[in-house]
């Protein structure tokens, strides 16, 4: 439960596929990993830990694996030289975008670090800010909804008719 709200609605919210496990095997999980594409793998510690030690585990598997265990793009870090243009565009490279899972358009946020500058996917959600028209919607809605499922008085002397019927 406790990946229910970043994980599965966040997922869910962002239209993104989400693949569960029914129970956790690290080979199930590098498999499911490689054949659903994973680009990122959100798990306690421990089983992270059990994929890296996994036999399975190897400097073969194909890049979107390891990108989505250890959010590399390689088992060796890949190392790419950019150039910055005069209007501070910066284009990586198609084997890094590749290897990263980055399509057209996908947003990233850069933040500097001690050891320079990271560069993290993020994912935009749209906000709906309420007027004072749309909560008065709401709460008409909901006062709507009450009446609807407050419970209906029985009718008196259904239950004693019942009786002398039975009897």
């Amino acid at each position: 439960m406790t990946g229910l709200v970043p994980v599965m609605l966040g997922s869910a919210l962002g239209g993104n596929k989400l693949v569960m496990m029914y129970k956790w095997t690290p080979e199930r999980a590098l498999e499911l990993i490689e054949r659903e594409r994973v680009t990122t793998f959100a798990g306690v510690p421990t089983q992270s830990h059990d994929l890296l030690e996994s036999p399975r585990m190897t400097p073969t598997l194909p890049h979107c694996v390891i990108a989505a265990i250890l959010h590399l793009c390689h088992a060796a870090p890949m190392k790419a030289t950019l150039t910055v243009t005069r209007r501070g565009v910066v284009t990586l490279p198609v084997k890094l975008r590749r290897a990263l899972g980055l399509e057209a358009d996908d947003r990233l946020i850069a933040e500097t670090t001690p050891d320079g500058l990271l560069l993290r996917p993020t994912m935009t959600l749209p906000i709906e800010m309420y007027s004072d028209a749309r909560v008065r919607e709401f709460d008409e809605a909901e006062a709507e909804l009450a009446t609807l499922l407050r419970p209906q008085p029985k009718p008196r002397g259904t239950q004693r008719q019942k009786r002398k019927r039975v009897r």
